[in-house]
């Protein structure tokens, strides 16, 4: 919970998400990034369950630290405030948790291989790829199954992997 406050106040976050939210949407959206990224192979329906699970097994930061959340949120949130920008994040008009997620937690594991220095490219991948009818299928009904989770994630990494 700590660290969910910290990573909520980030301007690069601030940026993309917008005003602080009340019903604490923002925070619940943090979490759902660090809980993909960190365990997608424990994620099952439903979603709520996977995220107090995913809460209970890191709530004393023993087997992930704070340094090692802080670096891929702040990471992945960087870069897309700054390649992106925050409508990306708005498919229609609010901000859409399935493609938050499934952006950041692409833009996370690109990551991994390194930084990214062309984000023109960045950008142009994930637009393309957001607006693809595969896409679309993907964050519009039945958001939460597994295999539409994992399938709009992959989307996402398989566009950007090779941007440089």
């Amino acid at each position: 919970n700590d660290y969910l406050q910290k990573a909520n106040a980030n301007k690069d976050w601030r940026a993309i998400y917008g005003e602080p939210n009340l019903r604490q949407k923002d925070k619940e959206l943090i979490l759902r990034f660090l809980a993909l990224y960190f365990d997608i192979a424990a994620y099952e329906r439903p979603m709520k369950l996977f995220l107090t699970n995913f809460m209970r097994k890191n709530q004393t930061l023993h087997k992930l630290t704070e340094a090692e959340l802080a670096k891929v949120f702040e990471g992945a949130v960087a870069v897309a405030s700054t390649a992106l920008g925050r409508q990306m994040f708005r498919p229609q008009r609010a901000l859409n948790a399935s493609v938050a997620d499934a952006i950041l937690v692409g833009i996370a594991r690109r990551l991994q291989l390194g930084p990214i220095t062309d984000t023109k490219a960045l950008r142009s991948a994930v637009e393309a790829t957001i607006q693809s009818a595969e896409f679309e299928d993907l964050y519009q009904v039945g958001t939460t199954n597994v295999d539409k989770v994992t399938g709009r994630i992959d989307m996402i990494e398989n566009a950007i992997k090779g941007v440089e």
